[in-house]
């Protein structure tokens, strides 16, 4: 896989994804096996999603398509196995994300007073923050003077 402009973690996914969820099965296939037969990648899907849910299963076969995707440019194979049955392949949609309402969050706010984190609860509640953003502040994100915060990285 080619690894220039790919962040360490990602490259880590990268390569837990497939250890975890396709070598362990389909491993044993050789990669002409896919070209030819590309119910391979149907069955893979299936079970992926059966097994681990249809995100899991999505992220899974997205990334085996990357691998095919090198595997074409280095003329191993004619063409990617997945590309020819995408159109079969179900689609995952992320379900809608509902926000808290405001009385819930009073709810988090009062089981949270006292907490070491309770700063932390408020911060991410007032200014609508993700996990990552929140963890990334550091110190220096901070104006005291302006009274305001910086998001500039994410962990």
């Amino acid at each position: 896989m080619k690894e220039k402009g790919l962040a360490p973690k990602t490259l880590d996914d990268y390569r837990k994804t497939i250890a975890r969820y396709l070598l362990p099965d389909w491993g044993k296939h050789r990669l002409e096996e896919f070209e030819q037969n590309v119910t391979l990648v149907l069955d893979m899907q299936a079970t992926l999603r059966r097994m681990y849910g249809p995100a899991t299963a999505q992220r899974a076969i997205a990334k085996l398509s990357m691998l095919f995707n090198a595997a074409v440019r280095w003329k191993i194979l004619r063409v990617n196995p997945v590309m020819l049955v995408r159109e079969d392949l179900p689609v995952y949609k992320r379900k809608e994300t509902v926000p808290l309402t405001l009385e819930q969050t009073i709810c988090v706010l009062n089981a949270v007073e006292g907490h070491r984190l309770c700063a932390l609860y408020h911060t991410a509640l007032t200014l609508g923050l993700r996990l990552g953003e929140i963890l990334g502040l550091q110190w220096d994100d901070i104006d005291w003077q302006a009274q305001t915060i910086a998001i500039r990285r994410q962990v």
